[in-house]
């Protein structure tokens, strides 16, 4: 997501996991600091960038020259996201909570005001301040010194998906289905194998390959993902996980009854906690750290997980022991490494790393990960590595968003030797805004992949010039 600095000559965007500036005069571009994701921003007068660079991270601020991201110290949990600064330069608007919530914060963080239920608040010049709430585009008169709304809030209109205020005060918003995502099989063609599921995002295949661990909003008044588990035979979900929090990157142990996930509880970062599959019983924490905790695969003897640690702008692999809870760094570097797969043998796992300025894929042995790596073996970048039960192949996602997968051989010695990359087809996974998750899960014999598939969607968009209300 792209933002401009306020006298309107440089700009802000995400590209290889980096926060960028390109000066507009001289085309130039500098790299301000890592962001894995691509997240809006906001940029003042005096210089002071802030920025959240992957769900579930604290805003930070750098300065528009780079140096080291600072955290503004913000006492609501979870993801705090939207920052967007106030006239003043020291105030900012966020969204935080879920429900979702608009507070605003001071840079000291000295200061915390909750001004209404929505999200994606915008302040214009005109003295109203925009935001949404279930899809609806809503003003309403906001004094930026008081910092205090008043009047009552008007409709502006419904159906948004997204909105942004220039300085000037013209309001631009896009109205219409959002572009949803739906779970359907494909063959190794590309062609369409069964009729949609339903939605749901970091699909898991269970051991067996008759049911599908996903994370997703759905039933009476859900404003928040949680686990269910979707039985292919009979196109029916059932939940493992109901609130209170957020849930999601579900993952399967070894003998099917159980279910590893992220879950960020009580204002929290994202811990991992374990259920039983059929949804019953207690959950059961399995590790809370300071930072962010992702869970990536289960190892195939049921003894290790690999997971992902969040710092405020780095991703790091780790290893969890299950038989005494044990962790140590697996792949922990100043670059990003993230979404691990084991090989079945359990030998070796396969990841993503931007060591080389973006997202390609590596293999190195486990559990001794220091010894000598293997790869690039994806070929102009890759993300969303999957490794089949045979092991003769692995499939990624390039940065195109086509299917690939990479012929795997194994040496006299037992390493993995990688082929070239054959393009299978266009996945339609969002790959550039979906470096952080895995989009699809493969069959036990790598012949059918169920996809959680982008809808191309055409949303039509509105600007409005000098804004009012009707009287």
């Amino acid at each position: 997501m792209a933002f401009w600095s306020p006298n309107s000559r440089s700009i802000a965007f995400v590209a290889n996991s980096s926060l960028m500036r390109m000066d507009v005069d001289t085309n130039t571009i500098q790299r301000l600091a890592n962001a894995p994701e691509a997240r809006p921003g906001t940029w003042s007068r005096d210089g002071t960038i802030l920025f959240t660079p992957f769900m579930g991270s604290p805003v930070l601020r750098i300065s528009d020259g780079g140096g080291d991201p600072g955290t503004v110290e913000l006492p609501i949990g979870g993801a705090r996201l939207y920052p967007r600064f106030l006239p003043n330069g020291r105030h900012f608007l966020y969204t935080a909570g879920a429900p979702r919530s608009i507070y605003v914060g001071q840079l000291d963080g000295s200061a915390l005001r909750r001004v209404a239920d929505g999200s994606s608040a915008e302040f214009a010049p005109s003295g109203y301040l925009f935001y949404t709430r279930e899809g609806t585009l809503f003003a309403q008169p906001f004094d930026p010194a008081r910092l205090e709304l008043s009047a009552s809030p008007v409709q502006v209109a419904e159906r948004v998906v997204a909105m942004s205020v220039a300085t000037d005060g013209t309001l631009v918003f896009r109205s219409g289905a959002a572009a949803g995502r739906e779970l359907l099989w494909f063959d190794r063609s590309g062609s369409e194998m069964s009729r949609p599921y339903g939605s749901g995002d970091n699909p898991s295949l269970s051991p067996d390959g008759s049911r599908v661990a996903v994370n997703r909003v759905a039933g009476a008044g859900a404003t928040r993902p949680d686990i269910w588990v979707l039985d292919l035979a009979r196109n029916l979900f059932s939940t493992v996980t109901v609130g209170p929090g957020v849930s999601n990157s579900p993952l399967w142990s070894p003998d099917g009854t159980r279910i590893v996930f992220a879950s960020a509880k009580n204002g929290n970062p994202f811990g991992l906690y374990q259920r039983s599959a059929a949804g019953g019983g207690d959950e059961r924490l399995l590790l809370q750290t300071a930072q962010s905790v992702i869970p990536n695969d289960w190892s195939p003897d049921g003894r290790f997980l690999i997971y992902r640690s969040s710092t405020r702008t780095d991703h790091d692999l780790w290893v969890l022991s299950l038989e005494d809870n044990a962790t140590r760094p697996l792949v922990q570097t100043e670059f990003l490494e993230r979404e691990a797969q084991f090989s079945p043998n359990g030998r070796w796992f396969a990841y993503q790393s931007n060591e080389s300025g973006r997202f390609e894929i590596y293999i190195r042995p486990f559990p001794d990960a220091g010894r000598t790596r293997i790869g690039p073996i994806s070929s102009s970048g890759g993300v969303q590595v999957r490794w089949p039960r045979d092991g003769q192949e692995l499939f990624y996602v390039a940065l195109d968003n086509r299917l690939m997968a990479v012929p795997i051989q194994t040496s006299s010695t037992g390493e993995p030797m990688a082929g070239p990359p054959v393009p299978l087809f266009r996945a339609n996974v969002g790959a550039d805004e979906h470096m952080g998750v895995q989009d699809y899960a493969v069959s036990k014999d790598g012949t059918r992949f169920l996809i959680d598939r982008l809808q191309e969607v055409t949303v039509p968009m509105t600007v409005i010039l000098n804004w009012k209300p009707e009287p």
